[in-house]
């Protein structure tokens, strides 16, 4: 049961009706201060609560022009709600009864405390199909809420016999589900110290499945006392340091706390949303880095998904440039209103850099390896498809998990490739430029000419980087993308018809496959086409066995040899 699209109707700043959309492993929002990013997390967190009747919407909650303009009081205002979409999973099945796994529910909640409930659940079998109502659809619960950072965080020595409800969570998670003081208190030696060992292990077998690869952290229980009254929380890494927890990194500290908050959860058989607001708070670049990390292999996990809010330019994964939001407050009719923006990735980033004060020197511009590329299509579908084809086992593309943090793409613009190229070369970053196959000639010359030591990879022949993936997949993720806002979508584009239309057009040999595209779909709607969107469904979609490997191999190679000499 992921969430993919949220629609908040007053509800902290957001006046009126926003649509937010989320992906599948994680979501992050950004933005100045007091703009939304909090209450976007408080609306999933009233929204899931609402089965469960947990977390009840508070005054501070609703929008505060709602409540002057309502007529019967914000604890019974109708219009204080929230308007969910969910991709249902195998493991849905735990929470919605009466539909299938890559079915679609939609839910609409109202909010305020006395006509707090589900008023309209419906489905269908996809993003084209129609909403349908009726059947034996009904919602049992909705994904569980772990929200960070923990009310009560873990101490370095627990009390056994008084530990607070985290630790708790914690104990339980490690020894037993029914554990307290009194069932350890009486065990020989060494039966204690076997105890111990187990819960050890078990522990830190629950840890494996959420860190990330190059993370290695164990946790270590040694007893502080000889009435076993209190126990030290210990952590061993991979240099074989092993210190308590009070002695360790803020950054560790942090992680710790949430690594403890996931496994005091029992999360095997049910959905999750993991909560987190600010997790940059005091700390270091470095630390924010490795909780980055953590959190997005948690969210590539089946059941998990990881929704966080951050004004911090370290906890944003330029290399996922598609689970960015950026959310910006305006006035709009007199009515101060927040507006969610979707990939915020235009100009380098700079709506991002801008909304959170940052200067060129401040980075989200350049990594230890640049890469220069044609447009915002290459800036957004590179990493995607880097990341599909290791997490599919490809091989030549084993690497690419360790390779991503340490990358940065800049959007060439189409013709600026030198000019960038110097830029990143003065901010002491080794750049390499991935184009597509027609710009051989006097571009390509300008290149090699002024900058003879900066690697240059050419897709094969005139190819586009739209053409690495079949044509019918592309079309099939034009149809998927038009059918938002153009009802004849799935029937008007389709391979068959587009390859008639471009027989028939007469148009220049040389003409690239996008421009092609361009000018079918608007001869056929008047609408253009979003080619960064486009591009990541049929990315994201795509069978791994049909992509065109040989230049991404190259350029891989390329970005290791280059990291090489750093």
């Amino acid at each position: 049961m992921i969430l993919t699209e949220l629609t908040i109707s007053n509800v902290g700043p957001f006046y009126g009706s926003e649509k937010v959309k989320f992906e599948e492993s994680v979501t992050v929002f950004t933005g100045a201060n007091d703009c939304g990013k909090s209450s976007i997390l408080n609306a999933v967190e009233l929204l899931c609560g609402v089965a469960g009747h947990d977390r009840e919407l508070t005054e501070s909650d609703v929008n505060f022009d709602r409540i002057l303009s309502g007529n019967n009081g914000w604890k019974n205002d109708t219009e204080i709600s929230c308007k969910a979409v969910f991709k249902m999973t195998e493991l849905s099945k735990s929470h919605v009864k009466g539909v299938e796994a890559g079915q679609e529910v939609f839910i609409e909640c109202q909010l305020a405390p006395i006509s707090r409930k589900v008023t309209r659940v419906r489905f269908r079998a996809n993003a084209e199909a129609g909403w349908r109502s009726g059947g034996a659809v009904s919602v049992g619960s909705f994904p569980k809420i772990i929200k960070l950072p923990l009310n009560e965080p873990i101490r370095s020595v627990i009390d056994l016999t008084s530990p607070n409800n985290s630790e708790l969570g914690f104990l339980k998670s490690a020894f037993d589900p029914e554990f307290s003081f009194s069932k350890i208190q009486g065990l020989s030696p060494g039966m204690f110290s076997n105890l111990l060992s187990k819960a050890k292990g078990d522990l830190n077998s629950k840890l494996r499945r959420f860190l990330p690869d190059d993370i290695t952290l164990e946790f270590d229980f040694v007893p502080t006392d000889p009435d076993r009254r209190g126990l030290s929380v210990n952590i061993r890494d991979h240099h074989e340091g092993h210190s308590p927890l009070e002695l360790r990194g803020a950054g560790i500290q942090s992680l710790v706390s949430v690594m403890a908050a996931l496994t005091s959860q029992s999360l095997d058989d049910c959905h999750f949303i993991v909560l987190f607001d600010e997790p940059e708070n005091s700390l270091h670049a470095d630390a924010q880095h490795v909780l980055r990390a953590f959190l997005e292999t948690l969210g590539d996990s089946q059941n998990a998904q990881i929704i966080y809010a951050t004004h911090s330019p370290s906890m944003i994964n330029s290399m996922r440039g598609e689970s960015l939001r950026l959310v910006k407050r305006s006035n709009d009719g007199g009515f101060a209103r927040s507006k969610v923006i979707e990939r915020p990735i235009d100009e380098n980033f700079l709506p991002v850099r801008s909304s959170l004060g940052l200067n060129a020197s401040d980075s989200l511009l350049y990594g230890p390896v640049t890469i220069v590329v044609e447009g915002p299509t290459e800036v957004l579908g590179i990493p995607i498809i880097f990341r599909r084809l290791w997490q599919e086992g490809v091989p030549g593309f084993e690497k690419v998990v360790t390779l991503l943090p340490l990358l940065h793409i800049l959007d060439g613009s189409g013709d600026k490739f030198d000019k960038l190229c110097k830029v990143a070369i003065s901010q002491g970053t080794r750049p390499v430029v991935f184009l597509d196959g027609d710009k051989k000639g006097q571009r390509l010359n300008s290149i090699t000419n002024a900058l003879p030591n900066v690697p240059v990879v050419l897709l094969e022949g005139s190819m586009e980087f739209e053409e690495i993936i079949p044509t019918d997949v592309y079309v099939n993720s034009l149809a998927e993308v038009m059918s938002e806002y153009y009802d004849n979508a799935v029937n008007d584009f389709t391979i068959v018809k587009f390859e008639a239309w471009n027989e028939g057009a007469n148009l220049p040999q040389q003409m690239a496959f996008s421009k092609r595209i361009d000018r079918w779909v608007e001869e056929t709607t008047g609408l253009s086409v979003e080619k960064p969107r486009v591009m990541k469904h049929a990315l994201s979609s795509v069978n791994v066995d049909d992509v065109k490997l040989d230049e991404l191999k190259v350029l891989l190679d390329k970005i290791v040899y280059e990291l090489a000499k750093i």
